[in-house]
């Protein structure tokens, strides 16, 4: 099916959504692709029209969709418009945010017509999942695309995994720390999806604002942010150990 345009609507914090996304992209022939930034969404509504395809892409924060990341997907309207859902996770599981993506992304006019969970490097423990997504599992997001698009003029009910009620969301205890590298650059700030680092003196950080989705750390052009302490080495530990086994990716799709 030879599509006029896609819209990929995600989130990125270290990179490795934004590399699924260009797979997805690949494997869908569109004359034309626009990109939407979760992050940049603040109150305008966007409307995406019937006859073209958006595909949403989150990363998983402890089981569910972030919490900036829901609120900027409700500000996206469609009108039965057909819709891919993807979200990353780094190796220990996906819970409920697959589902949570299904139903924010029908509760607002899209039809889900295939979802996804893709592996990716965890954030924050680097050696679970590293390297991933490597060569085959970006060739395996374009052949998801590609077998999506066969989808599209059906109108059947998707099932994904996950449960009701929705997994708790608990606070990531681990939080970025800023080096004496640091510059006052200003980056890291204005990239924060969630507003977490000041303004005035970029080194501070919200713990009670941060997600930690590590973005600062992946965005510093000086390497200025990082983890450290006794906790995040005994958390490396004990994570790594419970969640080194290799995950396969997961794919669903409509029938007719």
């Amino acid at each position: 099916m030879n599509l006029q345009r896609i819209h990929l609507a995600y989130f990125s914090a270290t990179g490795t959504t934004a590399r699924y996304m260009q797979a997805i992209s690949k494997g869908i022939d569109a004359s034309q692709t626009n990109t939407i930034k979760l992050a940049d969404i603040k109150t305008d509504t966007i409307t995406i029209p019937a006859d073209e395809l958006i595909v949403f892409g989150i990363p998983v924060f402890s089981g569910r969709v972030p919490e900036f990341a829901r609120k900027a997907i409700q500000q996206i309207k469609g009108n039965n418009t057909p819709a891919i859902i993807t979200c990353i996770y780094g190796n220990r599981d996906f819970d409920d945010a697959l589902l949570e993506l299904k139903d924010l992304a029908q509760a607002n006019g899209f039809n889900v017509v295939s979802a996804a969970a893709f592996v990716a490097q965890h954030s924050i423990f680097p050696k679970v999942a590293q390297g991933r997504p490597h060569t085959a599992d970006l060739e395996e997001a374009k052949q998801f695309a590609a077998e999506s698009i066969k989808s599209i003029h059906t109108n059947t009910t998707i099932l994904v995994k996950g449960n009701y009620p929705y997994r708790a969301i608990k606070p990531v205890p681990l939080h970025p720390t800023t080096t004496k590298q640091c510059n006052n650059c200003g980056r890291c700030m204005k990239q924060c999806p969630v507003q977490a680092i000041n303004p005035d003196n970029p080194k501070k950080i919200d713990k009670k604002k941060c997600i930690s989705c590590m973005h600062c750390i992946s965005t510093c052009p000086q390497q200025a942010k990082k983890l450290s302490g006794l906790l995040y080495w005994i958390a490396t530990t004990k994570f790594t150990k419970s969640f080194a086994t290799h995950r396969d990716n997961y794919m669903v799709y409509q029938t007719s």
